[in-house]
């Protein structure tokens, strides 16, 4: 055969080759103290390195799926198996335990100033929110265009973004929707975070003044300053975990309006497809005793309103578009 043509079959050959070959993807670490493993021998894994949530690796795919296998590890008595991801770190080859992590072509490390909430979509009325401790590593989906929050006038502008965090009750990562106002991405900020952790972790007040002032040769942003000081001063937390809050007015009358007679429904959480249950019905003209709300907006046939918590006659949630206040003292 003509050695051109064997030429050209072989670069066709390999250019297919390296088609079919595994790539890789960027990826954040979430768990914490997460643990890198190299292979022993066919199903089986050993301990190489801990890692920290937060770290950027790269993991092995070919097309749309992770390069990964089914092992055990050598310490393990019960011989479980675990899915075990290919993984790249500072130029080595190793396998990290799958959903220990988030990927994507551009997902960015970043961190929560303090306690708020993830939700399983982009509404502020959706109550199905996940606790997220301050101070806690998240990755974020910078592919995904964010999604502007319906906010009532006393909050400032902000859009829910995709995350991702790790689950310690599950042990698995997790994925919803944050406020942007909620998180950095900045490094400095990211870096503060895990100095006040170590900080937290060590009973030696000397050790621990020693890493604290590290942070002070950082660009820290103002709201991570807020999120430390709350730590080391024990400030009460000011928002709640529904990251837009509640509001309190005291007891306030108010009357049912409902303009074509029929009943209004008294639920036991705030929010129509919250999976709360209807507990009781009111009237047109019926009084209520009302003692604040939830902040969220939510629009129900086109009508836009708070949640109000009643206390009285019943004690729980309506839609606030179907109650009027009633002025003058509430007794």
């Amino acid at each position: 055969m003509n050695k051109r043509i064997i030429s050209t079959v072989l670069v066709c050959v390999l250019s297919v080759c390296a088609v079919f070959a595994a790539s890789t993807t960027k990826a954040i670490a979430l768990q914490k103290d997460c643990s890198l493993w190299t292979k022993k021998s066919a199903g089986m894994m050993e301990y190489a390195v801990t890692i920290e949530p937060g770290t950027e690796l790269q993991v092995y795919v070919e097309g749309d799926t992770l390069v990964s296998e089914k092992a055990t590890w050598t310490t393990s008595k019960d011989k479980t198996e675990l899915v075990f991801v290919k993984c790249l770190y500072k130029g080595s080859d190793y396998y990290i335990i799958q959903n220990r992590f988030a990927y994507g072509r551009n997902v960015s490390a970043a961190v929560v100033y303090t306690d708020c909430a993830a939700y399983n979509s982009a509404n502020l009325a959706d109550v199905r929110a996940k606790k997220i401790d301050g101070l806690t590593i998240i990755a974020v989906d910078d592919d995904f265009i964010p999604i502007p929050s319906l906010r009532s006038v006393y909050d400032d502008d902000s859009a829910f973004c995709r995350v991702y965090w790790f689950d310690e009750n599950a042990y698995t990562v997790r994925r919803g929707f944050m406020l942007d106002t909620k998180f950095s991405v900045d490094r400095d900020d990211i870096t503060a975070s895990r100095i006040v952790k170590a900080a937290l972790a060590t009973s030696d007040s000397s050790k621990r003044s020693e890493l604290l002032s590290n942070i002070s040769e950082l660009n820290v942003s103002y709201q991570m300053n807020e999120a430390i000081e709350g730590v080391f001063e024990d400030k009460s937390n000011d928002g709640d975990l529904s990251s837009y809050g509640e509001y309190w007015h005291g007891d306030e009358k108010f009357t049912i309006v409902s303009d074509d007679g029929s009943a209004i429904n008294v639920r036991d959480k705030p929010g129509i497809n919250a999976g709360g249950n209807v507990i009781a019905q009111l009237h047109h003209g019926d009084v209520v005793i009302s003692e604040g709300g939830n902040m969220a907006i939510e629009y129900i046939d086109g009508i836009g309103a708070h949640w109000m918590h009643i206390t009285s006659p019943v004690d729980g949630w309506i839609f606030g578009a179907y109650a009027s206040e009633i002025v003058g003292p509430s007794n």
